[in-house]
């Protein structure tokens, strides 16, 4: 019999993967907390965006990804950008501008890439990643691999154009693509509530007859499983899925 707890027969991650999500989950934080004190304390100035809050949906998805799986996010993408394995001091350091980060202090905290650990670009436009994911998911398709790209973005990305256009063209082409949604429930000042007429983000899918899927954002098991349907069906041929 397994021990309560340890992830075998009760639909949890195992127990290697908890951990990693659970090591991830501090490390996002303790950085984030980090450099928040240091800019109201003043020991540095920089442009920086918290992704307080949104650990969990970070390190699930680190954990279900290949190194050479591919991702873009947005200029709020601390949390994804260390899951997805960008070196953490460089990474600061980029975000600080300096000349040792890891684009050599040019892009600063919003715009970060670093393709070996398959970060591609962090955009600084609102929904402007999705069509790069696509581009990245059609490559891989193309070159027949089985490596999946996947987009992050929040909330507010979902009512601009170039969402519906990525999606539409990621379905219509079966392209190994995941589109993910870190809903905060607010797009700057503006409620979800007042932005669209669905219930769930995920309600979107259906227009595109690909899944749709809604997970507790706090709930690191649930997003990993979430995850790694939604990347299983991805690498097998079967097209994007909303999560």
């Amino acid at each position: 019999m397994s021990d309560p707890g340890d992830g075998a027969g009760d639909g949890l991650p195992p127990p290697e993967v908890r951990r990693r999500m659970f090591q991830l989950m501090v490390s996002i934080r303790a950085c984030d907390d980090r450099i928040r004190r240091g800019l109201s304390g003043g020991e540095f100035a920089c442009t920086y965006w918290p992704a307080t809050g949104q650990e969990a949906v970070a390190a699930a998805m680190g954990a279900a990804l290949r190194a050479d799986d591919q991702l873009v996010t947005t200029y709020r993408g601390l949390h994804d950008q260390l899951a997805k394995g960008v070196p953490l001091a460089a990474l600061v350091a980029e975000i600080l501008t300096r000349a040792t980060g890891v684009n050599g202090g040019k892009g600063g905290a919003m715009h970060i890439a670093h393709p070996p650990s398959g970060l591609m670009v962090s955009t600084g436009i609102v929904g402007s990643g999705l069509p790069i994911a696509v581009g990245l998911g059609l490559a891989a398709q193309l070159s027949g691999t089985d490596r999946v790209a996947v987009a992050s973005f929040g909330d507010g990305a979902t009512g601009t154009g170039s969402f519906h256009e990525a999606v539409n063209l990621a379905a219509l082409w079966r392209l190994p693509v995941v589109f993910v949604c870190q809903n905060n429930r607010y797009a700057e000042m503006t409620p979800t509530a007042h932005a669209q007429p669905v219930a769930h983000v995920a309600d979107r899918a259906h227009g595109y007859a690909i899944p749709g899927v809604t997970v507790d954002g706090n709930d690191p098991d649930a997003v990993h499983g979430a995850f790694e349907t939604a990347v299983g069906r991805a690498r097998s041929g079967g097209g994007p899925t909303l999560l």
